[in-house]
């Protein structure tokens, strides 16, 4: 089978290989010949002699074995198989850092990775696989095979350089193939990445209004609390006009059912927190809610001669919710217990008892 590759080493291109060696010119473009055979460009050593060796396991990857010292063993014979070490020693080259052979690789020389792609049952392999099949059969029966002339020679040829080879039908069919269907993951990789950025986007534009969305929830939440502040004003402001309104006798009476405040005598009696208990029991008819806050008020207007706490602080106190805490509050303002003179710097309104007791 020796006559059949005899066209492989036949001088026809120059090419810059890893070895920084000048090699001879081929009859094919030997990046071009893997790539058609393989499918991938990949990693070569060519030494001054323009023989080839490529690094097995870069060619099993690409032909899809899947374990490299088996496929190595069934379809590569070791005089076609190398350590780098050896064949670096034995050839005295240099490889120059930054190439990434290391020195217990095993290459492979060009025997060998037809051998492999013979082996292989890639679909893509198929095209070389026939060219390498039709060489054997013209040797079979014509005795020879040879590359048909380009039809463009070089225009200035050294003397004694061969002329120009035409690639062969097969191999540029192949060549073409691979390339379109490079192009077509070119393609789809650039689509998957436009996505991706697309998706970036999208998300970071969610983010941007989620922050957005919150910081006018963040608005309309200091705005509904300005203006709970300013309501809480404007009924203090009422709560005081309609009291002095009271205070000369310019609208209506105490209910029905209630009984009188407490003469000037009574309020005078008053004088510890018990003292006004016992006084607001005496004319008040309430439920537990109501005498619960009572009791929290009472020591706080005797001592302080005002209690300012917001609701909060109330139910955490009484143990009751803030809106039983804010009912028994109106139940003693309506029933003239208690009356709000103001709101706290906290914002909480402050009550004052609704007449001064006795102070001792």
């Amino acid at each position: 089978m020796s006559t059949v590759y005899l066209f492989i080493v036949r001088a026809m291109s120059e090419q810059q290989v890893l070895t920084d060696h000048a090699v001879q010119r081929e009859a094919i473009d030997i990046s071009d010949f893997v790539y058609a055979a393989t499918g991938a460009r990949v990693r070569r050593l060519t030494l001054p002699s323009g023989e080839h060796w490529f690094p097995a396991a870069d060619i099993c990857r690409q032909l899809g074995y899947v374990n490299t010292s088996d496929a190595l063993r069934r379809h590569v014979p070791e005089s076609m198989r190398c350590v780098v070490a050896t064949l670096v020693s034995r050839e005295a080259l240099h490889i120059s850092a930054g190439h990434g052979l290391r020195t217990s690789m095993v290459l492979m020389n060009l025997h060998g990775l037809i051998r492999l792609v013979n082996g292989c049952v890639k679909r893509e392999c198929e095209p070389f696989k026939n060219w390498i099949t039709e060489i054997a059969v013209t040797v079979q029966q014509e005795g020879s095979y040879s590359l048909r002339k380009a039809e463009l020679q070089p225009s200035s040829p050294q003397p004694g350089t061969p002329p120009a080879y035409a690639v062969p039908q097969q191999l540029t069919e192949a060549l073409v193939r691979l390339e379109e269907s490079r192009l077509r993951s070119d393609e789809k990789a650039a689509a998957a990445q436009e996505e991706a950025n697309q998706a970036r986007w999208g998300a970071t534009k969610a983010q941007q209004v989620a922050v957005l969305t919150q910081r006018q929830y963040a608005r309309a939440m200091d705005d509904m609390v300005t203006a709970h502040q300013a309501t809480a004003r404007s009924m203090c402001r009422i709560a005081e006009a309609l009291e002095e309104l009271v205070s000369r006798g310019g609208i209506g009476a105490s209910p029905a059912r209630e009984r009188p405040l407490p003469s000037a005598a009574a309020s005078r009696a008053v004088r510890t927190a018990d003292d006004l208990l016992a006084a607001w029991r005496s004319r008040l008819s309430a439920g537990e809610d109501v005498w619960a806050v009572a009791a929290f008020l009472a020591p706080v207007l005797m001592e302080e001669g005002e209690a300012g706490h917001s609701l909060a602080e109330i139910a955490e106190q009484t143990g009751l919710t803030q809106a039983r805490v804010h009912d028994s509050l109106r139940f003693l303002l309506k029933r003239q217990a208690i009356r709000q003179t103001g709101i706290s710097p906290e914002g909480a309104p402050v009550y004052v008892v609704r007449y001064e007791p006795c102070r001792p």
